[in-house]
Order: structure tokens, then C-alpha cells, then sequence
């Protein structure tokens, strides 16, 4: 994996800084809880103004109205918020900013996985897994990201071992047999399914490798 650095302006407070971006990486394979495994990242770069303090994913600055953001980012809000998250929780912040500004949930959601991925812990993966089955109540597609919530509250039950909430996820999702991806993408899906469900049977609540 390789990380440059280039200069440009902070989408804040327009001041020049540099910012950290991937370069180049690659991955090895997939866990459980849907990370790669080798020279990857999980999560995008998060940067940091060295002037105004605002965090920021580069990728995301085009549908943040800069006004907007501009009176948060000043507020005594942010600066508690980031006080208390930038150091130990930063995708926990951008989560409480998006949350603000109004962005989609989808994007609120991706936040709390990254800083589900940074921590490791449980309680992290929990309070995703609300935010996914709070989604789920009114999502009507079978896409992609519908698969990927399913598949993660799965894996929260059975690292927490709920094994017949688990199954019954694994179950429905298995035999789910049209959706609105393409079928190779379906067939791997269902080859997870499979996976887990092995899992589940050895009373497996650990992190594991998928393998096919």
C-alpha cells in the first residue's frame, strides 16, 4: 500500500494544507465482518485542518454545502465534539457532523463502520448494527448494500452468540434467489451464507476468514 501526500485547499476554511491520500493498494481476502486482509485499508484517510480543525474525508467534500459547514465547524458544538473524539473516535465524529449537516444515512453509516474497524469493539459493532436495522425498516431494494447490512448483523449475533438469530439471517439470505445484483455477485453471497452457517453449528463466535 503506498500513501502520498498532496497540498490543497481545506474545504473549510480554504486555507492551502496537506492532505494524505492512497496511492496504491491491494487485498488478500475478506473476514468476516466484511474487512480486507493484507496491504489495504478498511477506512479512507481521515485529515485534519491545521488551521480551523476540521476533519474531513477528501472524497466526500463535493456534497457538503460549504456555508453550512462553515458556521458548525466555528461552533463551540464541533469544538467539544471534536475535543472529545479527533484523537481516540474520529469516524465517530464525522458520524455526529454528517448527522448535522444532514447527509444520507447511508453515509452516516459508513462513518460508524470505519470506526467500527478502527476499534474493534463489540459495542462499536452494536451500535452499527442499530443504525443498519433502522435502515432496513424502510429499504425496499436487494442490492448490495442490503446484502452487506444483512451479512453484518449476522456476524454481530454470532459474535455475540445470538447463534438462532444468526442462522435465521443466514437462512433467508441463502435462500434469497433473485435480487438486483448480478447473479455471480448472488452466488457469493451465498457462498458466505454457507460459510457462517458452518460457523454456526461449531458454536464458532470468533472472527474468522472467509474461505471457499
Amino acid at each position: 500500500m503506498t500513501i502520498i501526500k498532496i497540498e490543497q485547499h481545506c474545504p473549510c476554511c480554504n486555507k492551502k494544507i496537506k492532505i494524505s491520500i492512497v496511492y496504491t493498494m491491494s487485498m488478500f481476502g475478506i473476514n468476516t465482518e466484511l474487512s480486507c486482509i493484507g496491504p489495504c485499508r478498511n477506512s479512507p484517510i481521515i485529515n485534519v485542518c491545521t488551521f480551523c480543525n476540521y476533519v474531513f474525508i477528501d472524497c466526500h467534500q463535493s456534497i457538503i454545502k460549504k456555508k453550512l459547514l462553515q458556521g458548525l465547524v466555528n461552533s463551540l458544538w464541533y469544538s467539544d465534539l471534536y475535543n472529545r473524539h479527533y484523537k481516540s473516535q474520529p469516524f465517530y465524529l464525522l458520524f455526529g457532523l454528517y448527522k448535522i449537516l444532514g447527509l444520507s444515512a447511508g453515509l452516516q453509516n459508513e462513518m460508524l463502520r470505519y470506526n467500527y474497524y478502527g476499534s474493534n469493539k463489540i459495542k462499536d459493532l452494536e451500535l452499527l448494527c442499530e443504525q443498519y436495522e433502522i435502515l432496513l425498516q424502510s429499504y425496499d431494494k436487494l442490492d448490495g448494500l442490503y446484502f452487506f447490512m444483512q451479512l453484518m448483523i449476522g456476524e454481530y449475533n454470532r459474535r455475540t452468540r445470538q447463534f438462532e438469530k444468526a442462522k435465521d439471517i443466514f437462512m433467508k439470505l441463502k435462500q434469497t434467489t433473485k435480487s438486483d445484483m448480478d447473479e455471480r455477485e448472488l452466488q457469493l453471497i451465498h457462498k458466505r451464507c454457507d460459510f457462517q452457517l458452518k460457523l454456526l453449528k461449531q458454536k464458532n463466535d470468533k472472527l474468522e476468514i472467509y474461505k471457499f
